[in-house]
C-alpha cells in the first residue's frame, strides 16, 4: 500500500509547493492527493508569461505522482446534463495536466434518506453519464464515503455501487466517516472491498466531536480544532484496519494509496507520527 500526503491539510498555511513535495519525500510519502482548488491554482499560475516553475517537474525530480486529484462536481437534479459535462471535462483537463488517472468527488448533495426512488435513481444516471465521460478520457471516477450524500452509510454504499454497476466509478472509503455512521471500519473494508481503489484515514478522540469535520467548521480558519488528533489516539483503533489493508495489497491490490487527511494544527508533526506510525504496523506484518 502506498501512502500520500493531502495538500488540503496545509489549506491554511504559507507554504510553497516545492516546500510541500520536499517535505513528502523527506518522510516517505509516495504521492500527493492534490485538492481541486490548489491545482487549479498552480495551472493558473503556470500558464503566466514568464513563469518557470512548473509543479509537475518538482514532482518528478521528486520521485512522487499526484495519486488522486479530489475536487467537487455538482450533479444536483436541478443542474442541466451540459452543465455538468462541462464541469467534468473541466476537471478531467487538470487530471491530465498533472498526469492523475483518480478524481474523487462526491455522490450528490442530499443524504441517502432524504431522496425519493425517482430521484435515486436519477442520481445513478448522472453518476453513470460522469463514470462514462471518465471512461472516454482513461481516468476513474472514486466517491467518496461521505455524511449528507448517497454513500452515507454502508448500506446505502453496497447500493449505490451495486447499481451504478459502472468499469470507471469506485469508491474512496473514508472510514471515519462510515464509523460515524455506525459500521466498524473492519466491516467497511471487508464488504466494500471490491470498489475500493482508495482510503482516507482521520481520526477524533470521540463520536460526540463528529461534527468537527463538517464543511462550515473544517473549512474555516477559525473552525473548532479540538477532538481533531493524530490516527494513533483517537476512537478509532487503526492497527486491525492497517493490518487488513497490508494483507489485501499483498495479493490484489498494491497500488492502492491512502490518504492522511489531516484538518488540525501542527501538521507537519502529526503527519511525520502518523506516517511512522503506519509504516512501522505494517512493516511488522509478514507479507502473504
Amino acid at each position: 500500500m502506498k501512502i500520500a500526503l493531502c495538500t488540503i491539510s496545509f489549506r491554511h498555511q504559507l507554504i510553497s509547493f516545492e516546500e510541500l513535495i520536499a517535505f513528502a519525500a523527506s518522510q516517505g510519502f509516495n504521492g500527493i492527493e492534490l485538492w481541486g482548488t490548489h491545482a487549479r491554482s498552480m495551472l493558473e499560475t503556470s500558464e503566466r508569461a514568464g513563469y518557470s516553475e512548473d509543479p509537475r517537474t518538482l514532482l518528478k525530480q521528486s520521485g512522487m505522482a499526484v495519486s488522486m486529484l479530489s475536487d467537487y462536481l455538482n450533479i444536483a437534479l436541478d443542474i442541466p446534463l451540459s452543465q455538468i459535462e462541462e464541469q467534468t471535462e473541466r476537471v478531467i483537463a487538470l487530471a491530465d495536466w498533472f498526469g492523475v488517472s483518480r478524481i474523487r468527488t462526491f455522490a450528490g448533495e442530499r443524504p441517502s434518506f432524504g431522496v425519493t426512488e425517482r430521484e435515486w435513481t436519477q442520481y445513478i444516471e448522472r453518476l453513470q453519464f460522469v463514470g462514462d465521460l471518465c471512461a472516454v478520457k482513461g481516468k476513474r471516477l472514486l466517491l467518496e464515503t461521505h455524511p449528507g450524500t448517497l454513500a452515507d452509510h454502508l448500506g446505502s454504499t453496497l447500493r449505490l455501487m451495486k447499481e451504478l454497476k459502472h468499469p470507471s466509478i469506485g469508491l474512496n472509503l473514508d472510514f471515519f466517516h462510515l464509523w460515524e455512521s455506525g459500521t466498524d471500519p473492519l466491516i467497511s473494508l471487508e464488504r466494500l472491498d471490491p470498489w475500493v481503489d482508495y482510503y482516507h484515514l482521520k481520526n477524533i478522540t470521540s463520536l460526540q466531536h463528529a461534527r468537527l469535520f463538517e464543511p462550515n467548521n473544517v473549512y474555516s480558519p477559525s473552525g473548532d480544532r479540538r477532538g481533531m488528533v493524530p490516527i494513533t489516539e483517537g476512537a478509532i483503533d487503526y492497527r486491525p484496519v492497517l493490518e487488513q489493508m497490508k494483507r489485501l495489497a499483498s495479493f490484489k491490490q498494491a497500488e492502492r494509496y491512502a490518504s492522511l487527511e489531516w484538518f488540525g494544527g501542527n501538521t507537519k508533526d502529526v503527519l511525520t507520527r502518523d506516517i511512522g506510525y503506519i509504516r512501522k504496523v505494517q512493516s511488522a506484518l509478514p507479507i502473504g
